[in-house]
């Protein structure tokens, strides 16, 4: 479930076993928009690009995400398992924008973090086996755009550095902790 930031009236929802995403219009208390999908949806996110003002929602279904706007019904873009490194289940997923691009950065099953680019849709990077077990979330820092946090089963929280420019090299496990050691009860 999440709200659209630039129409707080619109919610969208992912229905896994259904396939299906439901766009909820809070004004009129109706669904406005109903969606079916190819995979099974497991995460949702709004967002807008630098070079428009539309609400695009990235959606991930099984192994690929997938790029909708929020005023049609078909997808503008879909990233498959082979534009991917490995093909596992994706779990979850996050959106950072700054000036330049928002990049979006996806984890699942396989433990790897991939983040795209959004004026190419290319991967920008991948980092493979950052948890130790399968990818629950991801999260972009808000203080540093090249900074971004990964949890995994068990409570594990990983910090990592992952090259926003090109000159730099992606760093794992900068910082690595049990989230019940640093006083975190509830994660996503």
């Amino acid at each position: 479930l999440v709200t659209n930031k630039l129409n707080i009236n619109e919610i969208a929802a992912t229905h896994m076993f259904n396939r299906k995403v439901s766009i909820y219009d809070i004004e009129h208390q109706s669904i406005s928009r109903l969606w079916n999908t190819v995979n099974l949806p497991t995460q949702i996110e709004y967002f807008t690009i630098s070079q428009s003002s539309n609400s695009l929602l990235a959606i991930t279904e099984g192994s690929q995400l997938s790029i909708w706007d929020s005023r049609t019904d078909k997808p503008i873009q879909r990233l498959s398992s082979s534009q991917l490194p490995k093909s596992g289940f994706l779990t979850s997923v996050s959106i950072q924008s700054n000036s330049n691009s928002t990049f979006i950065a996806v984890g699942g099953f396989d433990r790897v973090l991939t983040i795209f680019d959004s004026r190419k849709w290319i991967i920008k990077n991948s980092i493979s086996g950052i948890t130790k077990y399968d990818i629950t979330w991801v999260q972009f820092s808000k203080e540093r755009n090249d900074i971004c946090f990964v949890g995994g089963h068990g409570g594990e929280i990983v910090c990592c550095s992952w090259g926003a420019t090109a000159k730099q090299q992606p760093k794992k496990s900068v910082l690595q902790a049990d989230s019940h050691f640093i006083g975190l009860e509830n994660i996503k």
